[in-house]
């Protein structure tokens, strides 16, 4: 059986398609808020907005998320530090902020809701209204994404040949991997003949993760393999979606795992950052094409290490699996992404923070993620 020779692996945000950009600047622009949906694993949904201002602080900020019908409140989650929460009162949930200084990605204000047995039509977002009052007054509406709201699958497989990931057009694209919410753009020549990949989420427990890291919050876990066990000669590009909602912008950590029940920090050749998701933007009429006044969030947020080199001699436990996914025998790597367990409770990512990553603007980079295509390239 052959040994993986080396492998890439580069771990961004779901796809959103961008918003149109015009001749206003993001300094220009006051706010762009987001919703998005989230089935937990009892049942329930959370619903999370996330804001982003321009150039310019904003202060005395409401706002009002509101619970969709059909639904029934439960409790209030994560919200940002800085932020007060205010209580539900009929049918919204309501936070204030004192100050959101310029350049700021702030949240998510998270709530948890549940709805009647059997009902399927879950909204993807929720409806939400945000209004400051300095240095002028102002108000956006966050609309939720047209579409219902499904459970991810725990695991699926996409079989890919010498071409790649490629779509009915024969265009070298990311494809979905099942209902899992995992995308991966695989390059041409990264294998050499047809080979089945099969991502499998692993839930997030004590026992699973490396020790000695409390101060890592887990995005996510999860398990790779590989059948037959082939030759892979090419960086692999994905994105995965996380157990939670995150700020935009945050710093992730990787860990890998030697499958002998010993992890190891993977140094990435630059911090890398969690990003968001959203499906569709619309901007208001009449602000000059400058505002979004409707952003709306799908899919879910993702972990975004996006410089995962080759392991070399740290290998990634790969090991002969079998009976997992149905059977057979396949090389396989997990792989564990966190977060600063106080960064996730600040719940803010400021312009300092958004250099790191090459990013001197917290509207573009939370309306405008990479691009797959845009990170890897033929070796």
């Amino acid at each position: 059986m052959k040994k993986f020779g080396w492998v890439g692996l580069v771990l961004i945000a779901a796809m959103m398609i961008p918003i149109q950009q015009s001749k206003v600047t993001a300094s220009d622009v006051a706010l762009v808020a987001g919703s998005t949906g989230l089935i937990d694993e009892d049942g329930t949904v959370l619903y999370s907005v996330i804001l982003a201002n321009g150039g310019a602080a904003l202060e005395s900020i409401s706002l009002q998320a509101q619970i969709p019908t059909q639904a029934t409140f439960i409790e209030t989650l994560e919200f940002p530090q800085s932020a007060t929460l205010v209580g539900q009162v009929g049918t919204a949930v309501t936070w204030e902020v004192a100050l959101l200084e310029a350049n700021t990605i702030l949240g998510p204000f998270t709530f948890r809701v549940s709805f009647p047995d059997g009902f399927t039509d879950i909204p993807k977002g929720i409806a939400a209204t945000i209004t400051w009052v300095a240095p002028t007054t102002g108000i956006i509406d966050a609309t939720p994404e047209e579409g219902i709201l499904k459970p991810l699958a725990e695991s699926g497989q996409i079989v890919v040949d010498a071409q790649g990931t490629i779509n009915e057009a024969g265009e070298n694209v990311p494809l979905p991997v099942g209902e899992t919410g995992i995308e991966v753009l695989i390059l041409p020549n990264t294998v050499a003949a047809p080979t089945t990949f099969t991502f499998r989420r692993i839930p997030i427990t004590d026992d699973v993760v490396p020790e000695g890291v409390e101060d890592t919050w887990w995005c996510v876990l999860f398990e790779m393999g590989v059948d037959p066990a082939v030759e892979i000669t090419q960086p692999i590009a994905l994105s995965v979606p996380t157990r939670r909602v995150l700020t935009p912008g945050l710093e992730t950590t990787i860990f890998l795992d030697h499958a002998d029940g010993t992890w190891q920090e993977f140094s990435t050749p630059r911090p890398e950052p969690v990003s968001f998701a959203p499906s569709f933007a619309k901007r208001s009429t009449n602000t000059g094409l400058g505002t979004p006044s409707q952003l709306g969030l799908g899919g879910f947020n993702s972990c975004s290490p996006q410089g995962f080199g080759g392991f070399g001699n740290l290998g990634c436990g790969f090991n002969q699996f079998g009976g997992g996914f149905g059977g057979g025998c396949f090389q396989f790597c997990q792989f564990g992404v966190g977060v600063n367990v106080q960064d996730r409770e600040n719940a803010e990512v400021s312009s300092d923070d958004l250099l790191a990553f090459g990013s001197e603007s917290a509207v573009d980079f939370f309306s405008t993620p990479p691009d797959l295509t845009d990170l890897i390239k033929p070796q």
